[in-house]
């Protein structure tokens, strides 16, 4: 028995130091620069890695990335289906030598779908409006953006901070991990979450809201909605937050 474990220990050992041998490290030279690339129209973002990331108002394809220029190199930006996909090269383990790493401001005029994902700040001064936004955050993300649309899907997981603000007719939620959305000053009139593990979750709903909720995660609302539908598990709450003047 004994032997048998130090053979599936050499193994792992092995396997991690082949994986780490895939990973070519790049460690930032010092010379911060900024440059542009162009890209075609998008309709939609899918973002990863450490960088981050603003969204202006602007015309689309004229992408702004601020960092060390060998770091710069190794990040690719493309456009694949009407999908803007950022995201450092493969097996590459990018190392910024400068405090302020990468930043990239991505222009938009109008998007319908958010994938977000890795490290970092990604923050929008545009409000985005769509008829039917998606939205997907994973990772450790700090996430801040305005929003008008009549359908809002949302998705997170990990350990992400979300703050939100505008308007949606419908919202639909499913939040796992311990991720927490500040959702106080976005307004909705049908709200449905599905919350699990340690996430939590602020809502200003109208009219009806659902909620299935377990683990020790939270759904706090405030508003006067005339119909609420929950069902909670383990140490999970769905709680009416009375406004503060």
């Amino acid at each position: 028995m004994k032997k048998t474990i130090i053979i599936i220990g050499f193994l792992l050992l092995c396997a991690n130091g082949i994986h780490a041998q895939k990973l070519k490290r790049i460690v930032g030279s010092g010379n911060v620069v900024s440059i542009t690339r162009t890209t075609d129209d998008y309709d939609g973002l899918d973002v990863g890695g450490f960088f981050d990331i603003e969204l202006v108002a602007g015309e689309e394809g004229n992408i702004t990335l601020n960092g060390e220029d060998n770091i710069l190199e190794q990040i690719t930006t493309e456009v694949r289906n009407g999908i803007l996909t950022i995201k450092p090269m493969k097996n590459r383990n990018l190392r910024p030598s400068v405090k302020s790493g990468v930043s990239i401001t991505i222009p938009v005029e109008a998007i319908d779908e958010l994938k977000i994902s890795g490290a970092g700040k990604f923050v929008s001064k545009k409000i985005l409006k769509a008829r039917n936004l998606k939205i997907r955050v994973s990772g450790s993300r700090n996430v801040t953006l305005g929003l008008e649309s009549e359908s809002l899907m949302l998705r997170i997981s990990g350990s992400n901070n979300v703050q939100l603000k505008g308007t949606a007719q419908d919202l639909d939620v499913h939040s796992s991990g311990s991720s927490n959305c500040r959702g106080y000053e976005l307004e909705v009139d049908y709200a449905s979450f599905q919350m699990s593990g340690s996430s939590n979750v602020e809502i200003t709903v109208h009219e009806s809201l659902s909620a299935r909720t377990s683990g020790s995660s939270n759904v706090r609302y405030r508003g006067s909605p005339s119909r609420i539908q929950s069902k909670t598990s383990g140490s999970s709450n769905v709680i009416a937050v009375h406004q503060e003047y």
